[in-house]
C-alpha cells in the first residue's frame, strides 16, 4: 500500500520519466517541437544523467511546492528554454537539463519565516552559474545556455512563489491577531 501511495504523490515525476524514456527511444522518429524537445535526449547516457539528478531533486520540489506549482515551474522552464534555443540561439536543444537546473534552484530557495534563504542555495547558484557561463564558450554538445535558463527560471519561480507564500502567511497572521472579521459589527 505504501508503494501505491508513493506513486500517487509523485505521479507527475513518474509521468515525466516515462515520457523522457519514450522521447529518447523514439527521438529519431518524432519531430522536434515545444512538446517533444524537453522529453528527447541525445542518447541513453544523457537520459540516465538527467534522470539521476531529476529523481534526487524532483520529489522534494513536488512535495514542497505542490503539484500545480511543480507543473508551473516545469512548463515555464520548458517554454522559456525552447523559445530561447529555437529563436535566439537557433539550435535544436533537447533534454530535461533545463528543468533539472530549475529544480536545483527550487530546492535551494525554499524559504520560511524561521529559516530564511539557504546559504547553500546561494553557493550552488554561484558554482553552477559560473560553471555554465564558462561552458557557454565551449562547443562541447552541452546546452549550457539551457542550464542557465533553468537556473534563472527556477530562481524566478522560487522568488515569486516565496513572495506570494509570505504575503499569504502575513495576511493570515494579521487576521488571526486582529480577531475580527468583516462580519463583526
Amino acid at each position: 500500500m505504501a508503494i501505491v501511495n508513493g506513486l500517487k504523490s509523485e505521479i507527475i515525476s513518474v509521468l515525466i520519466i516515462v515520457l523522457c524514456f519514450i522521447g529518447t527511444v523514439l527521438k529519431d522518429h518524432i519531430g522536434y517541437n515545444f512538446v517533444t524537445a524537453v522529453f528527447m535526449h541525445g542518447n541513453m547516457q544523457h537520459f540516465m544523467n538527467n534522470m539521476l539528478l531529476f529523481l534526487m531533486l524532483s520529489p522534494a520540489v513536488e512535495k514542497t511546492y505542490g503539484k500545480l506549482n511543480y507543473i508551473g515551474a516545469f512548463l515555464l522552464t520548458a517554454i522559456v528554454d525552447y523559445l530561447f534555443q529555437t529563436y535566439v540561439a537557433h539550435v535544436m536543444a533537447i533534454g530535461l537539463s533545463g528543468f533539472v537546473f530549475a529544480l536545483f534552484m527550487l530546492n535551494c530557495f525554499i524559504t520560511d519565516k524561521r529559516h530564511g534563504i539557504s546559504i547553500c542555495g546561494i553557493i550552488l547558484l554561484f558554482i553552477y552559474g559560473f560553471k555554465e557561463i564558462s561552458g557557454v564558450m565551449h562547443n562541447d554538445g552541452i546546452s549550457h545556455s539551457g542550464h542557465l535558463i533553468g537556473l534563472a527560471t527556477g530562481l524566478v519561480y522560487a522568488f515569486v512563489y516565496n513572495k506570494i507564500k509570505q504575503a499569504k502567511e502575513d495576511y493570515n497572521e494579521e487576521q488571526e491577531t486582529s480577531g475580527s472579521s468583516m462580519f463583526d459589527v
